[in-house]
């Protein structure tokens, strides 16, 4: 981490052991990245979507786009609104 900072889905890794290692399925809910700076939730999305693809246990996503504690919104920017749109539309998350 960098001063706090998980990228993707970092903090989830322990989860996903747990999962794989007992031939689980995972589904990762209330996730989310604040914008520190221009284009940083845009890469903690791409960096989630890479993940995510190479993690074949987790069958689901969530992302908590609120503002709670911190503003979650995908939409504080337009690079993150491109991220979450591209991670949507990738062939990988479509129903099968």
């Amino acid at each position: 981490s960098d001063n706090g900072w998980l990228r993707g889905l970092n903090l989830a890794v322990d989860y996903y052991n747990m999962a794989r290692d007992r031939s689980k399925q995972l589904y990762v809910i209330e996730s989310g990245c604040v914008e520190r700076n221009a284009g940083e939730k845009a890469g903690w999305l791409r960096d989630a979507r890479e993940t995510i693809k190479g993690w074949p246990e987790i069958k689901g996503f969530s992302y908590n786009h609120e503002n709670t504690d911190c503003n979650y919104f995908i939409t504080s920017s337009t690079s993150s609104l491109d991220a979450f749109r591209s991670m949507g539309s990738d062939a990988h998350f479509q129903l099968q």
